[in-house]
């Protein structure tokens, strides 16, 4: 297996754990009536596993990729915060670690700037 495919194995398997967690994470935040939080935690879901499902088949772009990873990150970081808030007991390290797993994936995926510009000109 050379560099490139494991490193597509990893992003994918990062999408579809993201989203199943996230699937997790919505259906608990509509039983405890936080509406807003579930619906932003499913849509991440949603795009999270889209991404997953359509890895092989798409072109993907490195923008659209560091994107959702993006967003993946923020999501993460919202929700161990609430569960901080909410006084819970130690499921707050559990997303704060997601997070900065997702942020190491982030870095390794942008790589150098300059892949950024020559992917954003190479359409």
């Amino acid at each position: 297996m050379d560099k490139q495919s494991s490193k597509n194995n990893i992003l994918r398997f990062l999408f579809l754990l993201n989203g199943a967690l996230f699937i997790l994470g919505g259906i608990g935040l509509l039983q405890d009536e936080k509406i807003i939080l579930a619906i932003f935690q499913l849509l991440a879901a949603a795009l999270n596993i889209g991404m997953f499902a359509n890895f092989k088949r798409q072109k993907n772009k490195k923008s659209l990729e560091l994107a959702i990873l993006g967003m993946n990150i923020i999501v993460a970081l919202s929700i161990g915060f609430d569960y901080l808030f909410s006084g819970k007991s130690y499921i707050q390290y559990a997303w704060f670690l997601v997070a900065i797993i997702t942020v190491f994936v982030f870095i390794k995926i942008a790589g150098k700037p300059s892949d950024l510009t020559s992917d954003k000109l190479n359409g």
